[in-house]
């Protein structure tokens, strides 16, 4: 190391830390093995109750922080070629799994098309069935290189596709009798057609509509016109 860098540690704040001359503190490893960038106190910065969505504060962090701009990760790979996997986050099982499929779900981004000067980029979702079997070899979700979301396809054809084979494929619940399960397709300003459930009365503009009574109105907010 140059005469200036420093690797330091505290004896009653149980850490290590690492510092480059002149600067503050840039890396430090404390006495539960959290590390932090830019903090001296990783796994600090987390919700303060489990009643809000938090990570388990018993388990091991890696905390990136900034104090005024992002704190980002990038996750560099020069492969090339359609389909080429780029980087992946993966969440690994260590213990207790019998089979030799330890990897239980991911998410991985891959190179989108041939023009290798400007191709796209894909984000692939995986999950691993439940009893057995792989980490999915075709992802559970899509999103392609034009932003359309496949669930169940890896090739959408439209902003939003779902696949399945004998199940249902789209399922729309509510717990309240008004402004319930709908959906809903609209053309800008232009009239609603809606399948599904909306209370009392049709929404102004309805082409279609079947409400809590399963009365239907087509093109008009009169039943039976």
């Amino acid at each position: 190391f140059p005469s200036h860098d420093r690797i330091g540690g505290s004896s009653t704040s149980n850490y290590l830390s690492f510092s480059l001359y002149n600067q503050n503190e840039i890396l430090n490893i404390n006495g539960l093995g959290n590390i932090g960038i830019g903090t001296t106190n990783p796994a600090t910065l987390i919700n303060g109750t489990a009643i809000y969505f938090r990570p388990n504060p018993n388990g091991r962090f890696l905390d990136l922080y900034s104090n005024t701009n992002e704190a980002d990760i990038n996750l560099i790979s020069n492969n090339s070629g359609d389909g080429s996997g780029i980087g992946g986050i993966y969440f690994t099982r260590a213990r207790g799994q019998t089979d030799a499929h330890l990897q239980v779900a991911a998410i991985k981004a891959v190179q989108g098309g041939t023009n290798g000067t400007l191709a796209g980029g894909k984000l692939y979702f995986y999950t691993k069935s439940d009893g057995g079997g792989t980490l999915e070899t075709s992802p559970a979700m899509t999103i392609d290189t034009a932003g359309n979301i496949g669930i169940g396809i890896t090739a959408p054809a439209s902003k939003v596709q779902i696949s399945g084979v004998g199940q249902t494929i789209m399922r729309l619940d509510s717990d309240t009798l008004t402004n319930v399960s709908q959906f809903q397709i609209k053309a800008a300003s232009q009239g609603v057609l809606v399948a599904g459930m909306y209370g009392p009365n049709p929404v102004a503009g309805t082409l279609f509509e079947a409400n809590t009574s399963g009365a239907a109105y087509l093109g008009t907010s009169t039943l039976g016109t």
